[in-house]
């Protein structure tokens, strides 16, 4: 008797979303919010597994704005990695799912409208 095994199932787009939410946690208020990775990297050395990403400001905003040689995508990169405190060589390491959601709570930051 031969068994037969199939190639495993790709996940769905449901639990694909939900590998890209952001922490429930963020407050969208907060002047930082901690982001655990599932796939630590190395910063300055040192294993790390929680970035903490503090609320982006107009000078983040015009110190990437200066270099007119980037994308908008690196442009953001650039400013996500100096609210975490890294370099653009360290957020670089991030695993894509990481990125999401530090990324996901720059975008909370970004939307925030006092009540």
């Amino acid at each position: 008797m031969s068994e037969t095994t199939s190639a495993p199932e790709a996940p769905s787009a449901r639990n694909r979303s939900k590998a890209t939410t952001i922490p429930a946690t963020v407050d969208p208020m907060a002047s930082e919010a901690v982001v655990k990775l599932a796939f630590p990297i190395k910063v300055a050395g040192t294993l790390t597994s929680e970035l903490t990403v503090r609320r982006p400001k107009l000078k983040d905003r015009l110190n990437v704005s200066l270099s007119t040689e980037m994308t908008a995508d690196q442009q953001e990169a650039l400013i996500i990695a100096n609210t975490a405190g890294l370099s653009l060589d360290e957020l670089e390491q991030l695993d894509l799912s990481d990125f999401n959601r530090v990324q996901g709570v720059f975008q909370v930051f970004l939307s925030a409208r006092p009540s």
